[in-house]
């Protein structure tokens, strides 16, 4: 009985897992001054170009000039953006 030959064998184990991320750390780096410079860092180009609803409200917070004052002041519903997007680069 013959043995199946394998691929080359790897040095290295090879493991898939799960990162845990604490999201309101998270909404913590996004409504600090730094939560645009923070989204521009962890999403690819291709997710820049085309940014979910929420990522695109934050970003264009911090474009505007509003940055946590918009978080701080926007109301339940807005704060709601601010944690889905939290949420989602928690994910990333």
């Amino acid at each position: 009985m013959t043995r199946p030959i394998l691929p080359f064998p790897s040095p290295f184990p090879l493991n898939i897992g799960t990162d845990i991320c604490h999201i309101p750390r998270i909404l913590d780096i996004l409504t600090s001054p730094r939560g645009a410079r923070f989204i521009r860092r962890v999403l690819a180009p291709e997710e820049l170009a085309r940014p979910k609803k929420n990522i695109a409200a934050v970003l264009n917070s911090f474009d505007n000039g509003a940055g946590t004052r918009a978080f701080n002041s926007g109301g339940l519903r807005h704060q709601n953006t601010w944690r889905h997007a939290a949420t989602f680069m928690a994910g990333r």
